[in-house]
């Protein structure tokens, strides 16, 4: 089973990713925090989530890209000097600004992704997202 850590500061769309992987039957263990700050406190093991048995490190972040307070690109600036660089993060974005998207590559996202429009769309995207870390740690 992967640990999927999702950043996402819209409630719906937290919903509508924890709803896909219940509905993908993916063999995967969902995660979210409403923004990069808490997903840093989060990886941190800081307050509440000081305990990994409940709070593990994740396997995989996704992560939204426009967020109010700390960006994805901010959580990628930082992610890349921290000791969690190693954790593959997706980028799931609405923007068609490909200098924006070049950017988040650059600073060590795996890949972008366009937000499903669609929840079926969203819950191929979890499955392949769960298989593709299965197969990491496996």
């Amino acid at each position: 089973m992967v640990t999927i850590l999702h950043v996402e500061d819209e409630e719906g769309d937290r919903d509508l990713f924890r709803m896909a992987v219940q509905r993908s039957h993916a063999h995967a263990a969902l995660r979210t925090v409403p923004d990069a700050y808490i997903a840093k406190e989060y990886l941190q093991g800081s307050r509440e989530f000081a305990d990994r048995t409940q709070y593990p490190l994740p396997d995989l972040i996704v992560l939204d890209l426009k967020m109010p307070l700390m960006s994805g690109a901010d959580f990628l600036r930082w992610r890349k000097t921290s000791e969690f660089e190693h954790i593959p993060v997706i980028v799931l974005s609405d923007s068609a600004n490909q200098k924006e998207l070049a950017e988040v590559l650059q600073l060590g996202a795996l890949l972008t992704v366009p937000k499903p429009s669609s929840i079926h769309d969203l819950e191929t995207l979890v499955q392949q997202l769960s298989e593709l870390e299965l197969q990491k740690v496996s």
